[in-house]
């Protein structure tokens, strides 16, 4: 009898200590980081055209959200992507090379709603609605018997929401590491844009100019394995 109570005593300290960090009042520290970079590089000492490139990029989202009540969270998150892309092509005594830039920054407002699968292991739905600033621009160059130059830059003010499945796996009382997959999303943006070239081929080498502003209606729905991300919360309980 003293053994059955024993097992029921430690399996019930165990589904409370799995599912402790879910209960009204918790404040819960989550944050994603991703950083990727790739190389190529080729021998140009040859008579024959040669490419090279080099891309790194990182993401830095952090996020703090707090349980109103038990299994429903509710936060705020900001969010910063940067990458950076250039390619190179040599032949004879000409070099091309583009590059591309994008900078993005933002902040958005979450509802998190948890549900057990076992006592570690829990799906959770994020309903969120933010705002951000996007900024891509590139530029291309050419040097050698018909040079070329141009920039295109575009700068978009976008409001989004989005519903995205997780799932979540608490490996202590305060750690869970989360997995997401895509969402369903809906964006409105309003972007500014403007090109600059020079042709050298035909004097007068003129600068031309271009500007336009755009908006756009965009309604997403992708659960690849493309939007596939991770990130460690960690939960303080009372």
């Amino acid at each position: 009898m003293m053994k059955k109570l024993t097992l029921l005593a430690i399996a019930g300290l165990l589904a409370f200590s799995a599912q402790a960090q879910t209960t009204k009042g918790t404040l819960v520290l989550t944050g994603k980081l991703g950083y990727s970079q790739s190389k190529s590089k080729h021998d140009r000492d040859r008579n024959t055209p040669r490419s090279e490139f080099e891309q790194y990029n990182y993401t830095v989202s952090p996020s703090i959200g707090f349980l109103i009540k038990d299994k429903l969270e509710i936060g705020v998150a900001v969010y910063r992507y940067k990458l950076h892309h250039e390619d190179a092509n040599y032949f004879e005594s000409n070099k091309s090379t583009w590059e591309r830039r994008e900078n993005n920054k933002g902040v958005s407002v979450y509802a998190r709603q948890y549900k057990y699968l076992t006592e570690k292991l829990a799906l959770h739905g994020t309903l969120s609605a933010g705002i951000s600033n996007q900024v891509t621009s590139y530029a291309s160059n050419t040097v050698g018997q018909y040079p070329y130059t141009s920039i295109d830059e575009h700068d978009a003010i976008l409001v989004s929401g989005s519903l995205s499945p997780g799932i979540t796996f608490f490996a202590s009382k305060k750690l869970g590491i989360q997995a997401g997959l895509g969402a369903l999303t809906f964006n409105h943006s309003v972007t500014d844009s403007f090109r600059e070239y020079t042709l050298y081929n035909d004097p007068p080498y003129e600068l031309q100019r271009w500007e336009d502003t755009y908006k756009r209606n965009e309604l997403r729905f992708d659960f690849s394995s493309m939007h596939l991300n991770f990130g460690l919360s960690y939960f303080i309980g009372q």
